[in-house]
């Protein structure tokens, strides 16, 4: 059975990419809404920027792609943060601080199209796998245990392929601080509440469910 794959930033897109799996279908362009995918182009195109279609949420896809069995990974909301800000820093070769750069949000937060981007991406992991009322519209796998899951998924067969990490053998909790954990702790209150994770944990609940 084919699937479709949601592709949140930084949550092991580019490893199930690498896993060649004949039975995952990814998001292009032609899977969008044609009035949205004019939009992203040229919001994009004001920014001089590519599009990013792969990373459309479920909302964004046309109807007949909306009704196919779709699947998404999802991460610790403090863990993805800091792969986002490694990932800031390896691009941009800049010396800014985890807590500077984490104040560069506001800047970013409400502009149209913006869950597209990888680094100044701050949407809701929710909002790439819901509807308008909050319903799970995929199949959820856990970024913590993606090996296991998309075996649980898929079958034995699906091995993933190389991941790519940005922040290799880094624990994510050296770069927080009180104030920071309850920054994202607030910033992320949907994922947290629908996923249940904690500061030190996966995903405790949502997960591996069919929809």
């Amino acid at each position: 059975m084919s699937r479709l794959f949601i592709h949140i930033p930084k949550n092991a897109g580019s490893s199930i990419k690498k896993s060649n799996l004949s039975e995952v279908e990814f998001v292009h362009p032609g899977h969008l809404r044609g009035d949205y995918l004019a939009d992203l182009k040229a919001a994009m195109n004001k920014e001089g920027l590519t599009s990013h279609a792969g990373h459309a949420g479920w909302r964004d896809l046309k109807p007949e792609h909306q009704e196919k069995d779709c699947f998404a990974v999802i991460r610790n909301p403090w863990a993805r943060t800091v792969s986002r800000y490694t990932f800031y820093l390896k691009l941009t070769g800049e010396k800014l601080a985890f807590k500077n750069w984490m104040l560069k949000r506001d800047e970013y937060l409400n502009k149209p199209f913006w869950h597209h981007r990888t680094t100044m991406n701050w949407q809701q992991q929710a909002e790439h796998v819901t509807d308008k009322d909050g319903n799970l519209t995929c199949t959820i796998l856990r970024h913590e245990e993606i090996a296991e899951d998309l075996k649980s998924l898929l079958g034995d067969h699906a091995k993933l392929g190389h991941r790519n990490a940005s922040n290799p053998g880094i624990n994510y909790k050296m770069f927080y601080t009180p104030e920071l954990i309850q920054m994202v702790k607030d910033w992320y209150e949907e994922d947290i509440d629908l996923f249940g994770f904690t500061y030190g944990s996966s995903a405790t609940k949502n997960f591996l469910l069919e929809v």
